[in-house]
């Protein structure tokens, strides 16, 4: 049964002999494009349960803004790609009926209150945390710095959009899944985060896994 990994390696040796491209680019191609095909099919899979448990709007929104964000910001993954999907999966389809259960309870003149506590949180995580590394990728120096200027110019722009959504008057279910998916990515970044996603990759995994201190020291940054 062809895989995401073995589907992305065929691609990138047919893509390398074609434009005569060498065995360290081909790597990083072949790595580029088993990010794409499994993060494409990770988002239509999510969308599309999204649109049978009929919060498509909401999750769609969250997931686009916790991705953008987790581009530029980093964070824990789980060690294989189906435990990633299973997770993902489930962890923004509940996120999404999240936010359509607490658009059905907050009160419109109670969301300015919400948005201030929210983006300080995600401005003190990305502050403390961004961007986070992982035992694949490695942080220089130069890259901490990026990372975190980054991670704080794409909180920016979400501010303001949010902001210009509450100006304008808009259904509110749009401001909290920009916010909700902000709190998501940020959470990722946080010692408590990194535990969390751990203890998916462990259940996930359907073995014992038992993972050492260096581990959990290694999110503790």
């Amino acid at each position: 049964m062809p895989t995401i990994h073995g589907l992305a390696e065929k691609a990138a040796g047919y893509i390398a002999r074609e434009l005569g491209i060498d065995g360290q680019k081909e790597g990083m191609l072949a790595f580029g494009l088993e990010l794409l095909l499994g993060s494409t099919l990770e988002f239509a899979l999510i969308m599309a349960l999204a649109c049978l448990f009929g919060i498509f709007r909401e999750t769609l929104l969250l997931v686009l803004t916790a991705g953008i964000l987790r581009l530029v910001s980093g964070g824990e993954h789980c060690r294989a790609y189906y435990r990633c999907l299973i997770g993902g999966a489930v962890f923004f389809l509940a996120m999404g009926w999240l936010v359509k259960w607490l658009n059905s309870i907050i009160a419109y003149q109670s969301m300015i209150f919400l948005m201030m506590i929210s983006f300080t949180a995600v401005i003190f995580v990305i502050w403390k945390y961004a961007p986070g590394e992982t035992e694949n990728k490695p942080l220089t120096e130069a890259d901490r710095v990026r990372g975190k200027k980054l991670s704080f110019l794409v909180t920016g722009i979400f501010a303001g959009i949010v902001i210009l959504l509450l100006i304008l008057n808009i259904d509110q279910a749009y401001m909290l899944s920009v916010v909700v998916g902000m709190l998501c990515q940020t959470f990722t970044l946080t010692p408590w985060g990194y535990r969390f996603i751990r203890c998916v990759d462990r259940i996930l995994s359907f073995r014992d896994y038992r993972g050492d201190s260096s581990e959990l020291e290694s999110s503790d940054r």
